[in-house]
């Protein structure tokens, strides 16, 4: 695990001028430098800034600290789950990319996941202090919080893989996102503060996709969430274990609503901390399929097969030559500079 933490550290913590979060959170901390507790951010996201000026840490290196904070958390979390590193690390760091335009986000996700590891061993005391950092990280965050507390004590799988099917391929056929353009007329017409004053003119943007370039589902993006439902489901519907069960359900919720909330940006940046957790279900199957531990029929091990070359393919050709310049930035590529547009 200490060689994950060092290599995603210095990938992700030593990055540069990546996504527009990058930027945005560079004026955020010189503003939080700047006025401390007197801003519209969060106290304990503010805290974690001032505690870096306090040991004379510029942005570069605050950048470093959330990227550690994140995978440090991860392995903390699969601490419990110790079987199916091979698989689940390797998976889980691909998945995390997205943190690179979430930071704050990402941020309150670290503390969730060593929330459920409390909540797992059942240090209920430990899960409720680390869930209120994350709150204090993010205020949104109290939605994952509360939706994956009430499904953690789920005890069986939700839906069966006929019904999760259909409802994925019903969203992916036919939603729209400009259906939602009603729910932007109802925010513009609410007294928020001024720090959500800009989501609030841009409301249209954010419910009805115009601001997401992820927009519809990649072929990659079905593919693994099809994998999910139909092989998640024959691996974990005889299991009993609950910190099994809830995180199959936590990721089944996630890919059937992929194919609608991947195309609103507010919504599926709550449904990514569902979807994110494939990367286990992903995992637990390549390492039931792969390593022979189940007896499992030709079509799912030729299913696990495709997607198994299907993630190499997309590290190995789809990211790194297929991303935009400005995607595989470094500090070394700075010029001198601190952000990307200064």
């Amino acid at each position: 695990m200490s060689i994950a933490i060092l290599i995603f550290s210095l990938t992700e913590g030593l990055r540069w001028g990546r996504g527009t979060d990058f930027n945005n959170y560079y004026l955020a901390y010189q503003e939080i430098s700047k006025y401390k507790f007197n801003t519209d951010f969060e106290p304990f996201f503010t805290f974690l800034v001032l505690a870096c000026n306090y040991l004379s840490l510029d942005y570069q290196s605050f950048v470093f600290l959330l990227s550690f904070i994140l995978i440090l958390s991860a392995t903390i979390f699969l601490q419990n789950h110790k079987d199916y590193l091979i698989y689940s690390l390797p998976l889980l760091a691909f998945y995390l990319f997205l943190a690179e335009n979430l930071m704050r986000w990402f941020l309150a996700f670290s503390f969730i996941l060593i929330s459920l590891y409390y909540l797992e061993r059942k240090k209920y005391l430990l899960y409720i202090v680390v869930s209120i950092l994350a709150f204090l990280t993010h205020y949104a965050s109290i939605i994952p919080i509360i939706f994956i507390f009430i499904i953690f004590h789920i005890k069986k799988i939700i839906f069966p893989p006929l019904v999760a099917l259909s409802i994925f391929c019903i969203l992916l056929l036919t939603f729209k996102p400009n259906s939602m353009a009603f729910i932007a007329e109802l925010i513009q017409q609410i007294q928020i503060a001024n720090r959500f004053s800009g989501y609030q003119q841009d409301a249209e943007s954010w419910f009805t996709g115009e601001n997401l370039d992820m927009g519809r589902l990649s072929l990659s993006y079905i593919l693994n969430c099809i994998y999910t439902i139909v092989v998640g489901y024959k691996v974990f519907h005889h299991t009993t274990k609950r910190n099994e069960i809830y995180i199959y359900n936590l990721a089944l919720i996630g890919s059937i609503l992929a194919p609608a909330l991947n195309q609103i940006e507010l919504f599926m940046r709550i449904n990514f901390l569902f979807y994110i957790f494939q990367f286990y279900i992903i995992a637990h199957c390549f390492y039931h399929v792969l390593n022979k531990k189940k007896k499992i029929s030709w079509p799912y091990k030729l299913f696990t097969w495709i997607v198994l070359l299907n993630f190499i393919k997309m590290t190995v050709i789809s990211m790194p030559f297929k991303e935009s310049p400005d995607s595989l930035l470094f500090i070394w590529d700075s010029n001198g500079k601190s952000m990307i547009n200064n």
